[in-house]
Protein backbone atom coordinates (compact mmCIF):
# COMPACT_ATOMS: atom_id res chain seq x y z
CA UNK A 1 0.00 0.00 0.00
CA UNK A 2 1.28 3.49 -0.45
CA UNK A 3 -0.12 6.92 0.61
CA UNK A 4 -2.53 8.10 -1.65
CA UNK A 5 -3.87 11.08 0.34
CA UNK A 6 -2.63 12.93 3.89
CA UNK A 7 -5.95 14.45 5.39
CA UNK A 8 -5.76 16.84 8.58
CA UNK A 9 -8.15 13.86 9.83
CA UNK A 10 -6.83 10.66 8.54
CA UNK A 11 -4.93 8.82 6.36
CA UNK A 12 -6.09 6.65 2.95
CA UNK A 13 -3.47 4.15 1.22
CA UNK A 14 -3.83 2.12 -1.64
CA UNK A 15 -1.69 -0.55 -3.71
CA UNK A 16 -1.32 0.12 -7.29
CA UNK A 17 -1.68 -1.65 -10.45
CA UNK A 18 -4.90 -3.86 -9.18
CA UNK A 19 -2.29 -6.69 -7.34
CA UNK A 20 -2.71 -6.51 -3.63
CA UNK A 21 0.59 -6.03 -2.18
CA UNK A 22 2.58 -4.02 -4.84
CA UNK A 23 3.96 -1.28 -3.01
CA UNK A 24 3.67 -1.84 0.55
CA UNK A 25 1.89 -5.30 1.93
CA UNK A 26 -1.67 -4.92 2.83
CA UNK A 27 -1.02 -5.29 6.67
CA UNK A 28 -1.33 -2.85 9.64
CA UNK A 29 -0.11 -2.00 12.81
CA UNK A 30 -1.79 0.76 14.39
CA UNK A 31 -0.36 1.33 17.57
CA UNK A 32 -0.77 4.14 20.59
CA UNK A 33 2.90 3.84 21.70
CA UNK A 34 1.80 2.57 24.79
CA UNK A 35 1.69 -1.19 23.51
CA UNK A 36 -2.01 -1.04 23.19
CA UNK A 37 -3.08 -1.56 19.66
CA UNK A 38 -4.48 -3.23 16.85
CA UNK A 39 -3.33 -5.49 13.64
CA UNK A 40 -5.26 -5.41 10.44
CA UNK A 41 -5.16 -7.46 7.22
CA UNK A 42 -6.67 -7.18 4.39
CA UNK A 43 -7.85 -9.89 2.17
CA UNK A 44 -8.68 -9.06 -1.09
CA UNK A 45 -5.94 -9.81 -4.22
CA UNK A 46 -6.71 -7.15 -6.42
CA UNK A 47 -7.21 -3.03 -6.06
CA UNK A 48 -7.49 -2.54 -1.83
CA UNK A 49 -7.59 0.39 0.49
CA UNK A 50 -6.92 0.79 4.01
CA UNK A 51 -8.37 4.30 5.49
CA UNK A 52 -7.98 5.27 9.52
CA UNK A 53 -8.54 8.43 11.40
CA UNK A 54 -8.48 9.48 15.17
CA UNK A 55 -11.63 9.96 16.90
CA UNK A 56 -10.42 9.88 20.82
CA UNK A 57 -10.47 8.14 22.69
CA UNK A 58 -10.69 5.49 19.28
CA UNK A 59 -9.83 4.80 15.77
CA UNK A 60 -12.28 4.78 13.28
CA UNK A 61 -10.97 2.13 10.27
CA UNK A 62 -12.53 1.29 6.55
CA UNK A 63 -10.78 -1.47 4.17
CA UNK A 64 -12.03 -3.10 1.34
CA UNK A 65 -12.38 -2.70 -2.48
CA UNK A 66 -11.30 0.58 -3.74
CA UNK A 67 -12.91 2.62 -6.28
CA UNK A 68 -16.40 0.77 -6.57
CA UNK A 69 -19.55 2.07 -7.54
CA UNK A 70 -22.44 -0.20 -9.04
CA UNK A 71 -25.08 -1.89 -8.94
CA UNK A 72 -26.16 -5.76 -8.60
CA UNK A 73 -28.49 -7.47 -11.41
CA UNK A 74 -31.75 -9.45 -10.47
CA UNK A 75 -29.91 -12.57 -9.10
CA UNK A 76 -26.84 -11.51 -8.94
CA UNK A 77 -24.44 -12.41 -5.89
CA UNK A 78 -20.71 -11.02 -5.10
CA UNK A 79 -18.41 -11.03 -2.22
CA UNK A 80 -15.88 -8.35 -1.82
CA UNK A 81 -12.81 -8.32 0.72
CA UNK A 82 -12.40 -10.26 4.04
CA UNK A 83 -10.57 -8.55 6.83
CA UNK A 84 -8.79 -10.11 10.12
CA UNK A 85 -8.74 -7.62 13.01
CA UNK A 86 -6.48 -8.44 16.18
CA UNK A 87 -6.45 -6.27 19.03
CA UNK A 88 -3.59 -6.02 21.44
CA UNK A 89 -2.56 -4.82 24.85
CA UNK A 90 0.39 -6.19 25.80
CA UNK A 91 3.13 -4.74 23.11
CA UNK A 92 3.75 -5.86 19.60
CA UNK A 93 6.24 -8.54 20.10
CA UNK A 94 3.44 -10.71 21.54
CA UNK A 95 0.87 -9.61 19.01
CA UNK A 96 2.72 -10.07 16.18
CA UNK A 97 4.10 -13.46 17.25
CA UNK A 98 -0.39 -14.47 17.88
CA UNK A 99 -1.03 -13.30 14.69
CA UNK A 100 2.03 -15.10 12.97
CA UNK A 101 0.53 -18.13 14.99
CA UNK A 102 -3.36 -17.46 13.64
CA UNK A 103 -2.07 -17.48 9.63
CA UNK A 104 -0.20 -20.28 10.32
CA UNK A 105 -3.14 -22.27 11.44
CA UNK A 106 -6.39 -20.67 10.03
CA UNK A 107 -4.78 -19.10 6.44
CA UNK A 108 -1.84 -21.39 5.41
CA UNK A 109 -2.49 -24.82 3.44
CA UNK A 110 -0.48 -26.71 6.55
CA UNK A 111 1.86 -28.25 4.88
CA UNK A 112 4.65 -27.77 6.85
CA UNK A 113 7.97 -26.89 5.66
CA UNK A 114 7.79 -25.37 2.34
CA UNK A 115 10.22 -27.09 -0.31
CA UNK A 116 14.19 -26.76 -1.40
CA UNK A 117 13.84 -26.39 -4.70
CA UNK A 118 16.65 -26.68 -7.35
CA UNK A 119 15.64 -24.18 -10.08
CA UNK A 120 16.20 -24.44 -13.73
CA UNK A 121 15.27 -22.40 -16.67
CA UNK A 122 12.46 -24.20 -18.66
CA UNK A 123 13.73 -22.90 -22.13
CA UNK A 124 16.69 -24.83 -21.45
CA UNK A 125 16.61 -28.12 -23.71
CA UNK A 126 15.54 -31.75 -21.66
CA UNK A 127 18.59 -33.20 -22.26
CA UNK A 128 20.58 -30.48 -20.37
CA UNK A 129 18.08 -30.69 -17.48
CA UNK A 130 18.32 -34.35 -17.15
CA UNK A 131 22.27 -33.51 -17.23
CA UNK A 132 21.99 -31.50 -14.39
CA UNK A 133 19.65 -33.39 -12.12
CA UNK A 134 22.05 -36.11 -12.57
CA UNK A 135 25.22 -33.37 -11.16
CA UNK A 136 22.88 -33.01 -8.32
CA UNK A 137 22.43 -36.04 -7.08
CA UNK A 138 25.71 -36.98 -7.48
CA UNK A 139 26.83 -34.15 -5.38
CA UNK A 140 24.02 -35.26 -2.89
CA UNK A 141 23.00 -31.64 -2.26
CA UNK A 142 19.26 -32.14 -1.22
CA UNK A 143 17.01 -31.06 -3.31
CA UNK A 144 13.25 -31.75 -2.35
CA UNK A 145 11.38 -30.03 -5.78
CA UNK A 146 13.02 -29.60 -9.56
CA UNK A 147 11.23 -26.59 -9.98
CA UNK A 148 10.93 -25.79 -13.57
CA UNK A 149 10.54 -22.13 -14.31
CA UNK A 150 9.89 -20.12 -17.81
CA UNK A 151 10.08 -20.66 -21.77
CA UNK A 152 9.09 -23.96 -21.64
CA UNK A 153 5.66 -23.26 -23.64
CA UNK A 154 4.83 -22.43 -27.44
CA UNK A 155 6.41 -22.85 -30.89
CA UNK A 156 9.31 -20.56 -30.81
CA UNK A 157 12.32 -21.93 -32.82
CA UNK A 158 15.25 -19.60 -31.83
CA UNK A 159 17.11 -21.19 -28.70
CA UNK A 160 16.41 -19.01 -25.41
CA UNK A 161 18.68 -21.09 -23.25
CA UNK A 162 17.93 -18.35 -20.58
CA UNK A 163 15.96 -15.25 -19.58
CA UNK A 164 17.78 -12.98 -21.60
CA UNK A 165 17.99 -14.79 -25.23
CA UNK A 166 15.20 -14.86 -27.63
CA UNK A 167 11.60 -14.36 -27.69
CA UNK A 168 10.31 -16.89 -25.28
CA UNK A 169 8.47 -14.26 -24.09
CA UNK A 170 5.67 -13.39 -26.72
CA UNK A 171 4.40 -16.88 -26.11
CA UNK A 172 2.78 -16.61 -22.73
CA UNK A 173 -0.60 -17.91 -23.15
CA UNK A 174 0.60 -20.97 -25.45
CA UNK A 175 0.66 -23.78 -22.70
CA UNK A 176 1.63 -26.60 -24.53
CA UNK A 177 5.69 -27.91 -24.43
CA UNK A 178 7.77 -26.44 -26.73
CA UNK A 179 8.89 -29.96 -28.93
CA UNK A 180 12.06 -28.79 -29.91
CA UNK A 181 13.67 -28.73 -26.43
CA UNK A 182 11.10 -30.78 -24.74
CA UNK A 183 10.40 -34.01 -27.02
CA UNK A 184 8.79 -35.81 -24.47
CA UNK A 185 7.02 -32.42 -22.98
CA UNK A 186 8.54 -32.64 -19.67
CA UNK A 187 7.92 -35.91 -18.79
CA UNK A 188 11.19 -37.22 -18.80
CA UNK A 189 12.65 -34.20 -16.79
CA UNK A 190 10.39 -34.88 -14.22
CA UNK A 191 10.36 -38.69 -13.88
CA UNK A 192 14.15 -38.41 -13.95
CA UNK A 193 13.82 -35.81 -11.10
CA UNK A 194 11.60 -37.72 -9.35
CA UNK A 195 13.98 -40.94 -9.61
CA UNK A 196 16.64 -38.58 -8.08
CA UNK A 197 14.09 -37.55 -5.17
CA UNK A 198 13.15 -34.28 -6.28
CA UNK A 199 9.38 -33.83 -6.74
CA UNK A 200 7.61 -31.95 -9.68
CA UNK A 201 6.93 -27.53 -9.68
CA UNK A 202 6.07 -26.26 -12.74
CA UNK A 203 5.76 -22.70 -13.95
CA UNK A 204 2.52 -21.07 -15.65
CA UNK A 205 1.03 -18.15 -15.99
CA UNK A 206 -2.39 -18.26 -17.05
CA UNK A 207 -4.05 -15.31 -16.31
CA UNK A 208 -2.00 -12.96 -18.94
CA UNK A 209 -0.87 -14.19 -22.44
CA UNK A 210 0.68 -11.87 -25.46
CA UNK A 211 -1.09 -10.84 -28.42
CA UNK A 212 1.52 -12.76 -30.86
CA UNK A 213 0.41 -15.98 -28.68
CA UNK A 214 -1.67 -18.23 -30.76
CA UNK A 215 -4.42 -18.50 -28.33
CA UNK A 216 -5.19 -14.85 -28.52
CA UNK A 217 -6.05 -15.21 -32.05
CA UNK A 218 -7.70 -18.55 -31.74
CA UNK A 219 -10.34 -17.65 -28.69
CA UNK A 220 -10.12 -13.63 -28.20
CA UNK A 221 -13.64 -13.73 -25.95
CA UNK A 222 -11.47 -15.28 -23.60
CA UNK A 223 -9.60 -12.02 -23.22
CA UNK A 224 -9.82 -8.56 -22.12
CA UNK A 225 -7.34 -6.13 -24.30
CA UNK A 226 -6.48 -2.67 -24.43
CA UNK A 227 -5.60 -0.83 -27.45
CA UNK A 228 -1.88 -0.05 -27.39
CA UNK A 229 -0.73 -2.60 -25.11
CA UNK A 230 0.70 -6.11 -25.79
CA UNK A 231 -0.52 -8.27 -22.84
CA UNK A 232 -4.02 -9.56 -22.77
CA UNK A 233 -5.92 -10.44 -19.35
CA UNK A 234 -7.74 -13.45 -18.58
CA UNK A 235 -11.25 -12.73 -18.17
CA UNK A 236 -12.06 -14.67 -15.34
CA UNK A 237 -15.56 -13.41 -14.93
CA UNK A 238 -16.39 -15.76 -17.18
CA UNK A 239 -17.43 -19.00 -16.56
CA UNK A 240 -15.69 -20.53 -19.69
CA UNK A 241 -12.65 -18.56 -19.22
CA UNK A 242 -12.46 -19.95 -15.80
CA UNK A 243 -13.12 -23.60 -16.79
CA UNK A 244 -10.25 -23.33 -19.49
CA UNK A 245 -7.85 -21.80 -16.60
CA UNK A 246 -8.57 -25.07 -14.55
CA UNK A 247 -8.38 -27.52 -17.57
CA UNK A 248 -4.73 -25.87 -18.07
CA UNK A 249 -3.79 -26.61 -14.74
CA UNK A 250 -5.72 -29.68 -13.64
CA UNK A 251 -4.01 -31.23 -17.46
CA UNK A 252 -0.31 -30.45 -15.90
CA UNK A 253 -0.99 -31.26 -12.53
CA UNK A 254 -2.12 -34.38 -13.29
CA UNK A 255 0.03 -35.37 -16.46
CA UNK A 256 3.25 -34.55 -14.62
CA UNK A 257 2.42 -35.32 -11.07
CA UNK A 258 3.08 -31.99 -10.03
CA UNK A 259 3.60 -31.70 -6.39
CA UNK A 260 3.55 -27.58 -6.82
CA UNK A 261 1.81 -25.18 -9.17
CA UNK A 262 3.59 -21.79 -9.51
CA UNK A 263 1.43 -19.24 -10.88
CA UNK A 264 2.89 -15.95 -11.98
CA UNK A 265 0.80 -12.76 -13.09
CA UNK A 266 3.16 -9.85 -14.80
CA UNK A 267 0.98 -7.41 -15.27
CA UNK A 268 -1.03 -4.62 -14.03
CA UNK A 269 -5.11 -5.84 -14.41
CA UNK A 270 -6.74 -2.76 -12.79
CA UNK A 271 -6.46 -0.47 -15.88
CA UNK A 272 -7.88 -3.44 -18.01
CA UNK A 273 -10.93 -4.11 -15.49
CA UNK A 274 -11.78 -0.42 -15.57
CA UNK A 275 -12.04 -0.40 -19.16
CA UNK A 276 -14.24 -3.38 -19.25
CA UNK A 277 -16.29 -1.37 -16.45
CA UNK A 278 -20.00 0.30 -17.76
CA UNK A 279 -20.91 4.09 -16.23
CA UNK A 280 -23.27 2.54 -13.08
CA UNK A 281 -20.90 -0.90 -12.65
CA UNK A 282 -17.45 0.39 -11.28
CA UNK A 283 -15.42 -2.29 -9.81
CA UNK A 284 -17.48 -5.09 -11.02
CA UNK A 285 -15.05 -6.70 -13.09
CA UNK A 286 -12.57 -6.53 -10.83
CA UNK A 287 -14.61 -8.56 -8.07
CA UNK A 288 -15.81 -11.01 -11.14
CA UNK A 289 -12.01 -11.72 -11.75
CA UNK A 290 -11.04 -11.92 -8.18
CA UNK A 291 -13.09 -14.18 -6.82
CA UNK A 292 -12.99 -16.14 -10.13
CA UNK A 293 -9.13 -17.08 -9.49
CA UNK A 294 -10.44 -17.84 -5.40
CA UNK A 295 -12.91 -20.27 -7.66
CA UNK A 296 -9.95 -21.97 -9.50
CA UNK A 297 -8.34 -22.43 -7.01
CA UNK A 298 -10.33 -23.89 -4.69
CA UNK A 299 -11.63 -26.29 -7.47
CA UNK A 300 -7.88 -27.52 -7.71
CA UNK A 301 -6.96 -28.01 -4.17
CA UNK A 302 -10.43 -29.98 -3.71
CA UNK A 303 -9.09 -32.18 -6.30
CA UNK A 304 -5.65 -32.51 -5.36
CA UNK A 305 -5.60 -31.68 -1.00
CA UNK A 306 -1.85 -32.38 -1.49
CA UNK A 307 -1.27 -29.84 -4.17
CA UNK A 308 1.28 -26.65 -3.16
CA UNK A 309 0.55 -23.53 -5.05
CA UNK A 310 3.22 -21.28 -5.07
CA UNK A 311 1.48 -17.53 -5.43
CA UNK A 312 4.56 -15.41 -7.19
CA UNK A 313 3.04 -12.29 -9.12
CA UNK A 314 6.45 -10.58 -10.47
CA UNK A 315 7.67 -11.80 -7.28
CA UNK A 316 5.22 -10.81 -3.98
CA UNK A 317 3.09 -8.83 -5.09
CA UNK A 318 -0.35 -10.69 -4.48
CA UNK A 319 0.12 -11.74 -0.83
CA UNK A 320 -2.47 -10.99 1.39
CA UNK A 321 -4.59 -13.09 3.57
CA UNK A 322 -6.67 -14.41 1.21
CA UNK A 323 -3.61 -15.26 -1.38
CA UNK A 324 -2.31 -16.91 1.90
CA UNK A 325 -5.08 -19.46 2.70
CA UNK A 326 -4.82 -21.10 -0.83
CA UNK A 327 -0.76 -20.24 -1.18
CA UNK A 328 2.41 -19.76 -0.70
CA UNK A 329 5.07 -17.44 -1.71
CA UNK A 330 8.09 -19.26 -2.30
CA UNK A 331 9.73 -16.30 -4.03
CA UNK A 332 8.54 -13.08 -2.26
CA UNK A 333 10.81 -10.80 -4.53
CA UNK A 334 12.07 -10.72 -7.85
CA UNK A 335 14.96 -9.14 -6.40
CA UNK A 336 16.27 -12.47 -6.10
CA UNK A 337 15.84 -12.94 -9.84
CA UNK A 338 19.35 -11.28 -10.20
CA UNK A 339 22.21 -13.26 -10.35
CA UNK A 340 24.32 -10.89 -8.38
CA UNK A 341 21.49 -9.44 -5.89
CA UNK A 342 23.01 -7.83 -2.58
CA UNK A 343 21.61 -10.36 -0.21
CA UNK A 344 21.41 -7.13 2.35
CA UNK A 345 18.16 -6.23 0.67
CA UNK A 346 17.06 -10.31 0.85
CA UNK A 347 17.74 -10.07 4.81
CA UNK A 348 15.08 -6.65 5.01
CA UNK A 349 12.78 -8.45 3.36
CA UNK A 350 12.54 -11.60 5.97
CA UNK A 351 12.76 -9.51 8.73
CA UNK A 352 9.48 -7.39 7.26
CA UNK A 353 7.63 -10.36 6.21
CA UNK A 354 8.62 -12.48 9.07
CA UNK A 355 6.84 -9.75 11.33
CA UNK A 356 3.23 -11.36 9.47
CA UNK A 357 4.25 -13.99 7.67
CA UNK A 358 5.08 -17.92 8.54
CA UNK A 359 5.64 -18.81 5.72
CA UNK A 360 7.24 -17.17 2.57
CA UNK A 361 10.60 -17.51 0.60
CA UNK A 362 13.60 -16.93 -1.57
CA UNK A 363 16.41 -17.53 -4.01
CA UNK A 364 19.93 -17.79 -3.68
CA UNK A 365 20.31 -17.47 -7.11
CA UNK A 366 24.08 -18.34 -8.63
CA UNK A 367 26.01 -18.18 -4.82
CA UNK A 368 24.68 -20.99 -3.14
CA UNK A 369 28.36 -21.87 -1.63
CA UNK A 370 28.97 -17.88 -0.58
CA UNK A 371 27.15 -18.70 3.62
CA UNK A 372 26.77 -15.18 4.05
CA UNK A 373 24.35 -15.14 1.07
CA UNK A 374 22.89 -18.74 1.97
CA UNK A 375 22.46 -17.70 5.50
CA UNK A 376 20.91 -13.97 3.92
CA UNK A 377 18.41 -16.08 2.12
CA UNK A 378 17.23 -18.60 4.70
CA UNK A 379 13.66 -18.30 5.71
CA UNK A 380 10.82 -20.67 5.37
CA UNK A 381 11.64 -22.02 2.55
CA UNK A 382 15.13 -22.05 0.04
CA UNK A 383 15.76 -22.05 -4.08
CA UNK A 384 18.58 -21.87 -5.83
CA UNK A 385 19.63 -21.74 -9.83
CA UNK A 386 23.21 -21.88 -9.90
CA UNK A 387 22.81 -25.55 -12.32
CA UNK A 388 19.68 -24.29 -13.90
CA UNK A 389 21.50 -22.59 -17.35
CA UNK A 390 23.09 -23.43 -19.81
CA UNK A 391 25.41 -20.74 -19.93
CA UNK A 392 26.82 -21.57 -16.57
CA UNK A 393 26.74 -25.77 -17.00
CA UNK A 394 30.79 -25.57 -16.70
CA UNK A 395 31.40 -23.38 -13.86
CA UNK A 396 32.90 -24.96 -10.95
CA UNK A 397 31.40 -24.39 -7.55
CA UNK A 398 32.24 -25.40 -4.20
CA UNK A 399 30.26 -28.31 -3.69
CA UNK A 400 31.17 -29.08 -0.38
CA UNK A 401 29.94 -25.29 0.54
CA UNK A 402 26.91 -26.08 -1.17
CA UNK A 403 25.96 -29.06 0.27
CA UNK A 404 26.86 -27.76 3.40
CA UNK A 405 24.49 -24.99 3.17
CA UNK A 406 22.03 -26.69 2.11
CA UNK A 407 22.33 -29.37 5.24
CA UNK A 408 22.57 -26.25 7.83
CA UNK A 409 18.77 -24.61 6.07
CA UNK A 410 17.46 -28.05 6.58
CA UNK A 411 18.31 -28.19 9.92
CA UNK A 412 17.09 -25.34 11.21
CA UNK A 413 14.02 -25.14 8.69
CA UNK A 414 11.07 -25.77 10.90
CA UNK A 415 11.94 -22.59 13.36
CA UNK A 416 11.28 -19.91 10.49
CA UNK A 417 7.41 -21.29 10.84
CA UNK A 418 7.37 -20.60 14.63
CA UNK A 419 7.57 -17.03 17.04
CA UNK A 420 9.55 -14.40 15.44
CA UNK A 421 11.67 -12.07 17.17
CA UNK A 422 13.51 -8.57 14.97
CA UNK A 423 16.42 -8.51 17.64
CA UNK A 424 18.59 -5.99 15.36
CA UNK A 425 15.55 -3.90 14.72
CA UNK A 426 14.89 -2.70 10.96
CA UNK A 427 18.49 -2.00 9.19
CA UNK A 428 18.35 0.82 6.81
CA UNK A 429 22.14 0.47 5.03
CA UNK A 430 25.01 -1.48 5.20
CA UNK A 431 27.00 0.23 8.03
CA UNK A 432 24.24 -1.70 10.23
CA UNK A 433 24.37 -5.00 11.95
CA UNK A 434 21.25 -7.44 10.92
CA UNK A 435 19.68 -10.51 12.00
CA UNK A 436 16.54 -12.17 13.67
CA UNK A 437 15.43 -14.66 16.25
CA UNK A 438 13.42 -17.69 15.92
CA UNK A 439 12.03 -19.53 18.93
CA UNK A 440 9.66 -22.66 19.59
CA UNK A 441 7.78 -21.79 22.70
CA UNK A 442 7.29 -25.22 23.08
CA UNK A 443 10.23 -27.25 23.04
CA UNK A 444 12.02 -24.07 24.38
CA UNK A 445 14.53 -24.22 21.23
CA UNK A 446 15.55 -21.78 18.49
CA UNK A 447 18.04 -19.96 16.41
CA UNK A 448 19.72 -16.72 16.13
CA UNK A 449 21.57 -15.49 13.11
CA UNK A 450 23.60 -11.98 12.71
CA UNK A 451 25.24 -10.12 10.11
CA UNK A 452 27.61 -7.73 10.26
CA UNK A 453 27.20 -6.02 6.90
CA UNK A 454 30.22 -5.18 5.00
CA UNK A 455 30.46 -1.49 6.29
CA UNK A 456 29.62 -2.24 9.33
CA UNK A 457 32.20 -0.58 12.11
CA UNK A 458 30.99 -2.81 14.91
CA UNK A 459 33.19 -6.34 15.42
CA UNK A 460 30.60 -6.47 18.06
CA UNK A 461 26.82 -6.58 18.77
CA UNK A 462 24.24 -7.36 22.38
CA UNK A 463 20.61 -8.13 21.52
CA UNK A 464 18.04 -9.10 23.78
CA UNK A 465 16.07 -11.90 23.04
CA UNK A 466 12.76 -12.65 23.26
CA UNK A 467 9.97 -15.09 24.47
CA UNK A 468 12.99 -16.95 26.68
CA UNK A 469 11.61 -19.02 29.72
CA UNK A 470 13.34 -19.20 33.28
CA UNK A 471 16.41 -21.50 33.04
CA UNK A 472 19.64 -22.21 31.35
CA UNK A 473 20.21 -22.69 27.72
CA UNK A 474 22.94 -23.98 26.14
CA UNK A 475 23.77 -22.36 22.84
CA UNK A 476 25.78 -23.65 19.56
CA UNK A 477 28.21 -21.93 17.15
CA UNK A 478 27.21 -23.35 14.18
CA UNK A 479 30.70 -22.36 12.59
CA UNK A 480 32.97 -23.32 15.24
CA UNK A 481 31.00 -26.07 16.61
CA UNK A 482 31.57 -24.37 19.68
CA UNK A 483 28.70 -23.94 23.03
CA UNK A 484 28.02 -22.10 25.67
CA UNK A 485 25.48 -22.09 28.57
CA UNK A 486 23.85 -18.97 29.78
CA UNK A 487 21.11 -18.36 31.79
CA UNK A 488 17.87 -16.57 31.01
CA UNK A 489 18.12 -14.48 33.73
CA UNK A 490 21.36 -13.15 32.23
CA UNK A 491 20.29 -12.80 29.13
CA UNK A 492 17.56 -10.30 30.23
CA UNK A 493 20.62 -8.08 31.79
CA UNK A 494 23.16 -8.32 30.21
CA UNK A 495 21.97 -9.46 26.30
CA UNK A 496 23.08 -11.75 24.35
CA UNK A 497 26.52 -10.50 22.55
CA UNK A 498 27.79 -12.07 19.41
CA UNK A 499 31.36 -11.25 18.03
CA UNK A 500 31.94 -11.10 14.00
CA UNK A 501 35.69 -9.86 13.60
CA UNK A 502 35.74 -9.74 9.69
CA UNK A 503 32.78 -7.34 7.46
CA UNK A 504 30.55 -8.83 5.43
CA UNK A 505 30.10 -12.04 7.74
CA UNK A 506 27.54 -13.88 9.81
CA UNK A 507 27.14 -16.26 12.43
CA UNK A 508 23.64 -18.41 13.54
CA UNK A 509 23.49 -20.11 16.60
CA UNK A 510 21.07 -22.96 17.87
CA UNK A 511 19.82 -23.00 21.46
CA UNK A 512 17.81 -25.36 23.38
CA UNK A 513 17.04 -24.89 26.97
CA UNK A 514 18.47 -27.36 29.52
Amino acid sequence: MIPEKMHSDGNRYTCRGGRSSQGLAPFFDVDNGGGKGFLLAIGWTGQGFFYYRKEAPAVRVTAGVDKVNFYLEPGERIRTASVLLLPYEDGRDDAHNLFRRTIKENFSLKRGEAPVSFVVWGGADSEFLCRQIDRAEKEKLGFECLWVDAGWYGDYEEECPDEFTGKWWQYVGDWMPNKRVHQKELKDVFARAEKAGMRPLLWIEPERARKTAGIYGERPELFIALEGEDNVLLDLSREDTRRWMFGIIDFYVNELNLYCYRQDFNMDPLPYWENRDTENRKGITQIKHITGMYEVWDNLLTKYPNLIIDNCASGGRRIDIETLKRSIPLHRSDLNCDFDFNPNHVQNHTIRFSYWLPYHGCGAGKYPFDIYRARSCQSSSFATSFLGYGAWENDEYDMGAIQKNISEFKSVQRFFACDYYSVFGFPRDDTAWAGWQFHDPETNEGIVAAFRRDESPCGEATVFLGGLSSGLYKFENADTGESSMISSAEIVEKGFSVAISEKGDSRLFRYKKI
